[in-house]
C-alpha cells in the first residue's frame, strides 16, 4: 500500500447480492483442471518459454496491470494511523469476516498488526493466526504489540516473495488486506495458498477501490473488482462472497473452485459483468468492458459505442429497474480460441436492457477478459 494523496472522501457504496446460476455447455479440459487438483500454480508467461515469475524480481504487470512496490517497514507508523479506521472501517470489515473462535487463519502482509491482533482475539486460545511479512523489522513490531496485548496465539512467518511458507491444508482464510496487488510473484503465491486452504477454506483480497476517483490512493495501488476476478480466476479460484459497505476498499473472497474448465476464467469474468448490471454503480461495470462494444440495436443492427458511453447508459437504466433481472442465468459455448458466447436465460419473459440477451467475452490483447459484444 502507499499513503493518501489527499483528504478523505466518505462516499459508501452499498453492495447487492444477487443469486445467479451459471450453466456452461463446455468440455472439460482434463489436463488443466488436473493441475489445480495437484495444487500447482499454471505456468503463466510473458511468451511462449519464459516464466516471468521464475526471475527473483517477478512480474512488472499481470493481466494488463502495474504490479505496485511493497511498502517499506519504515512506513509501518503509517499503518496505525489515527485516521485508518475512517478510512477503512476495520471494524466492519472484520464483523463481515465473522472469523468464530477456534478457527486457524492467515494475514499475509500482515505488518504490524492492523488486523492480525483483533483477530487473534476473535480466533481466541483454542485458534491460531499465521502472521506471515517479508519483512522481519514488520514481525518484530507485531511481536512487541502482541506481548504488550498478553496475545500468545500468533505464529509469526518470514515468509519470501514467492512462497508464504504455510503448512498444507492449515488454515480456514488467508486475509490479504491491501497486499494482493504488491506481489511480485502472484501466480507462485496463490498456487501456495491453495494448498495452505482447509477445505471450504477462502482467500479474502481487500483492495482500494480503481473504480472511485475519489478515493486518495495512488493508482498502481487501487484494483477494480472486474481486475480482481480476472487474476483470482486465472489462478483457479471462484468468487463466493463480497461486500461494498466498506468506506473505500472492494472486499472479496474466493474459494478454491471445485473443478477448472476452460471455460472458467469466461464464466466467472460473465457472472461479475452480471452482477455489476443488476447493482447500483456503473463505475463497477465499466472496467469489464472492452475499449469499444459492438452493442446489437433496432432491428437487428448492430454499431460499435465506447466502453464509458456504454456503461453510462447502463448506469441511467439502473435508476429506472436493474438492466438485468435476479435469477438470470448464462450459458458458454465455445466460439473460438479464448473467446465464448454468452446466452442469458432464466426467469419466464426474461426482459433485459433492450433485449440484449447475447453476450462476447474473449481476451483482449492484455490477456485480459472482457466483454466486447452485447446484442
Amino acid at each position: 500500500m502507499t499513503p493518501m494523496k489527499r483528504a478523505p472522501s466518505r462516499t459508501q457504496w452499498t453492495g447487492i447480492v444477487f443469486c445467479m446460476t451459471v450453466v456452461f455447455a463446455a468440455s472439460a479440459s482434463t489436463a488443466f483442471a488436473g493441475s489445480f487438483a495437484q495444487g500447482e500454480a499454471p505456468a503463466v508467461a510473458d511468451d511462449a518459454t519464459v516464466d516471468p515469475e521464475a526471475k527473483p524480481e517477478g512480474r512488472d504487470v499481470y493481466l494488463g496491470r502495474d504490479v505496485a512496490k511493497t511498502m517499506h517497514w519504515r512506513g509501518a507508523k503509517w499503518l496505525l494511523r489515527e485516521t485508518r479506521e475512517n478510512e477503512e472501517n476495520g471494524e466492519l470489515l472484520r464483523e463481515w469476516l465473522d472469523v468464530l473462535p477456534g478457527k486457524a487463519v492467515c494475514d499475509l502482509g500482515c505488518g504490524n498488526g492492523y488486523h492480525t491482533l483483533p483477530l487473534a482475539e476473535a480466533v481466541g486460545p483454542k485458534g491460531k493466526v499465521f502472521a506471515v511479512d517479508l519483512q522481519p523489522k514488520m514481525l518484530e513490531f507485531l511481536s512487541e504489540r502482541a506481548e504488550e496485548m498478553n496475545i500468545n496465539n500468533l505464529v509469526p512467518i518470514e515468509c519470501t516473495v514467492d512462497d508464504p511458507r504455510l503448512p498444507v491444508d492449515s488454515t480456514d482464510m488467508v486475509l490479504m488486506v491491501d497486499v494482493y496487488h504488491e506481489l511480485s510473484h502472484p501466480v507462485r503465491v496463490l498456487g501456495h495458498l491453495r494448498k495452505a486452504l482447509k477445505k471450504g477454506g477462502v482467500v479474502v483480497l481487500v483492495e482500494f477501490r480503481t473504480e472511485d476517483r475519489g478515493v486518495p490512493i495512488k493508482i498502481r495501488h487501487k484494483m477494480s473488482k472486474a481486475q480482481v476476478i480476472r487474476e483470482m480466476a486465472a489462478n483457479g479460484f471462484r468468487l463466493v462472497k463480497e461486500t461494498d459497505s466498506l468506506p473505500w476498499q472492494h472486499a472479496m473472497a474466493f474459494g478454491v473452485a471445485p473443478a477448472v474448465d476452460e471455460a472458467h476464467e469466461a464464466r466467472e469474468l460473465a457472472q461479475g459483468f452480471l452482477a455489476a448490471m443488476a447493482g447500483d454503480d456503473p463505475r463497477i461495470v465499466l472496467p469489464y468492458l472492452a475499449k469499444t462494444v459492438e452493442v446489437g440495436g433496432a432491428k437487428d443492427k448492430t454499431e460499435e459505442q465506447p466502453a464509458r458511453e456504454l456503461a453510462v447508459a447502463i448506469g441511467k437504466a439502473m435508476k429506472i429497474k436493474p438492466p438485468i433481472p435476479k435469477r438470470t442465468m448464462i450459458v458458454l459455448e465455445a466460439d473460438g480460441k479464448d473467446r465464448w458466447a454468452a446466452y442469458l436465460t432464466g426467469p419466464p419473459n426474461l426482459e433485459v436492457m433492450e433485449q440484449r440477451k447475447r453476450l462476447r467475452i474473449e481476451k483482449d490483447s492484455e490477456g485480459r477478459y472482457v466483454v466486447s459484444a452485447w446484442w
